[in-house]
């Protein structure tokens, strides 16, 4: 309404599904042509002169409709404005009917622009589900087109902000007998920023937020609703009753449920799409169809790092895959973990964690056993990618409970197959650098008391405790053999391998190093780093991390090094000018 006098306007077709007529794309041209010919009396003669040769142009088809009444008429005007007005068409990704009305439609607004020029703009809104996504990625939209991403858009925040404490003053002002002890600014700053950081660029967010503050029962507090937003509560869910609907109704569009949540479980836990396919079991084709399919609450970028350390991608794999697909709203994360409000889309986390570990553990038990299942698994997922989810998974305490009994199936099995392999007193194992690296963070698992007090129940306290004993004895002295192994077979007249020997604490299992800094601070070259990693892939793994520098390679010192620490550390003390190692170092 209030830009509707400005010249610059042409006019405008918000689409809902709610709304009887508003969903319906057939009508979308012949509404923007009755604007225009309302805002100017020029257009307004050509198209009286169009509907008077065919009243029935309205009825016809969209392509019909978009040529007679807007295409020929607006060639024909002789006075308009000299800046092209704009026309916005809002909520497209609603227009009933099938994926191709939306698609037709844009179709033909790139034609009309592209091939007969025509003297309008056109601001378009939508969820960016794949099929919209796509129309602007390819074809001749991508020329003629800008595409503003909100969930990225500093002024997004700013504006959402500037909504939200203008609707809670209303709500105060209008609430003023029951607010007035209630000082300001109301609420006060910190929530007003959670609020916008809970949104990440959606408007429904925001507005449903006030919408349930303010509402108009006459026995609503505002303080008591903004109480329940902001506090765990068998409330809480109802709140946002309007968003969930939203979330479900884009998530019932999956024909395949039970395969979109195991994705979706994945995804929770910061994973993407090869742990997923290894871990959980899931195909690539419909990993691929799920975030296609929820593009609208999926965001999957594209990464780029120095090209550099590309030539590291054959030996550690891409770090970076597992980085680019995350959620594009915060509030559908919090929707996902709340029974309450998805009910059957609700991810169960912990059992999705208890899954995760019982795979590695059981990709664990095929290399003890030398299965070449194990490399290939590992070569498929990526070195890197796999060493974290190790370290993570293994070396870390989880914030949810674990299945127990699931956990300690797979830890017999693995205790079995090392028995058996300890038997036969081996001097070498098959794959040293993967039974190193898994052996010590098994170790860390079943050391982590605090982690044992997660899986605590009386299955396991009962009748695994000799389980623990009898593993934690197999598994050091799987790691002793395996890191003596390792350190006969890396070579140590390096640079990078001095720099790792002399600055990592003996202590961490995995310590982290900016690969930037260790070569500015330590006037290493960054290709005489990337050639020396080329040749450590038993001790390392890489990483990269987003920073205002840019993305940044990350170097994870592993436990192997760990258990040698000492005695390559007297190495050095030894004899500090081996081979090419750097004296500066």
């Amino acid at each position: 309404q209030e830009i509707s006098d400005d010249s610059k306007y042409a006019g405008s077709f918000f689409f809902t599904k709610d709304a009887i007529g508003r969903g319906d794309g057939t009508k979308l041209f012949s509404t923007i042509a009755y604007q225009l010919a309302l805002k100017f009396p020029s257009f307004r003669a050509q198209i009286d002169a169009a509907m008077l040769g065919n009243p029935t142009l309205p009825t016809k088809s969209i392509d019909i409709q978009l040529r007679y009444l807007i295409i020929e008429p607006l060639l024909c005007v002789n006075d308009w404005p000299a800046h092209n007005p704009t026309v916005i068409i809002d909520g497209l990704d609603e227009c009933a009917g099938s994926k191709q009305m939306q698609s037709e439609i844009l179709s033909l607004i790139s034609e009309a622009i592209t091939e007969h020029n025509i003297p309008l703009r056109f601001l378009i809104v939508s969820r960016p589900e794949y099929w919209i996504s796509g129309s602007f990625e390819i074809g001749p939209l991508v020329h003629v087109t800008k595409s503003l991403c909100l969930r990225d858009d500093v002024d997004a925040n700013w504006d959402i902000e500037k909504y939200l404490r203008e609707g809670f003053n209303k709500i105060y002002e209008e609430n003023f007998q029951i607010m007035s002890s209630t000082p300001r600014p109301w609420p006060p700053d910190h929530i007003i920023r959670q609020f916008v950081y809970s949104a990440s660029g959606q408007y429904i967010y925001a507005s449903t937020v006030l919408k349930f503050v303010g509402a108009s029962s006459n026995f609503c507090d505002p303080r008591e609703q903004l109480h329940i937003l902001t506090t765990a509560g068998p409330h809480h869910a109802s709140a946002f009753s309007d968003l969930d609907k939203l979330y479900a109704t884009i998530l019932s569009s999956y024909p395949r449920p039970h395969t979109m949540k195991r994705v979706l479980g994945g995804l929770l836990l910061y994973y993407g799409e090869k742990t997923i396919q290894e871990m959980l079991g899931v195909d690539s084709g419909e990993i691929q169809l799920v975030l296609r399919a929820l593009s609208s609450l999926i965001k999957v970028s594209k990464v780029e790092y120095s090209e550099e350390f590309r030539v590291l991608e054959p030996i550690f794999g891409s770090p970076l895959v597992e980085a680019s697909i995350s959620f594009s709203h915060l509030s559908f994360c919090e929707f996902l973990e709340d029974e309450s409000r998805s009910g059957g889309y609700a991810i169960d986390e912990s059992a999705v964690e208890t899954e995760i570990i019982c795979a590695i553990i059981k990709l664990g038990v095929d290399i003890v056993e030398d299965n070449p299942r194990a490399e290939r698994t590992i070569e498929r997922i990526g070195l890197s990618t796999y060493r974290t989810m190790l370290a993570r998974f293994l070396g870390l305490l989880p914030e949810v409970r674990l299945d127990a009994r699931s956990i300690a199936n797979v830890l017999e099995k693995l205790c079995e197959s090392l028995r058996k392999i300890i038997a036969c007193k081996p001097s070498h194992v098959a794959q040293p650098s993967h039974l190193y690296w898994f052996t010590t963070f098994v170790l860390d698992f079943l050391n982590n008391m605090e982690l044992m007090a997660a899986l605590d129940d009386q299955y396991w306290r009962k009748k695994h405790r000799h389980l623990l004993q009898s593993l934690t004895d197999v598994l050091t002295i799987a790691q002793t053999i395996s890191a003596q192994q390792i350190m006969d077979r890396s070579p140590k007249n390096s640079a990078t391998f001095a720099y790792i020997a002399l600055y990592s604490p003996y202590y961490s299992p995995d310590v982290q190093h900016s690969i930037k800094d260790i070569s500015e601070l330590k006037n290493i070259g960054l290709d005489t780093i990337i050639s020396d990693l080329q040749h450590l892939p038993d001790l390392v793994y890489l990483d990269f991390f987003d920073s205002d520098r840019g993305y940044l390679g990350y170097m994870h010192i592993g436990p192997v090094f760990s258990a040698v620490h000492h005695k390559v550390q007297g190495q050095c003390q030894e004899n500090q000018h081996i081979g090419a190692w750097d004296p500066q170092i």
